[in-house]
């Protein structure tokens, strides 16, 4: 098992945040596992930037209705930043009215 997905799921897990965002933890779990072949840290840093220029969303509004720090936002979307924090990602998918799998993924 590659280790981002089992850090992935240990941080949802011990965080107590996987069951308040998915009804079946363990098929969410799933999901990303069958996924991975398909799955590369920078493609985080795309999909965030795809997502915010395609709602007209600016770093700084971004930042600030996620209520995450600017200079975060800059690192992630330029790749400084390979492992945001959960919260991090979570903040950033509700702005984006899409879920961390998707930003992932």
């Amino acid at each position: 098992m590659d280790s981002i997905f089992s850090f992935v799921y240990f941080r949802l897990l011990t965080q107590k945040i996987l069951p308040g965002i998915v009804k079946k933890p363990q098929n969410f779990y799933k999901k990303i596992i069958m996924k991975k072949s398909n799955y590369n840290v920078t493609k985080i840093a795309g999909n965030i930037k795809k997502r915010r220029l395609s709602m007209d969303l600016s770093r700084d509004e971004l930042a600030k209705r996620a209520k995450v720090n600017y200079n975060t936002i800059i690192k992630i979307e330029s790749g400084a930043n390979k492992n945001p924090t959960i919260q991090t990602l979570i903040g950033i998918s509700k702005v984006l009215d899409t879920n961390v799998e998707d930003l992932i993924v």
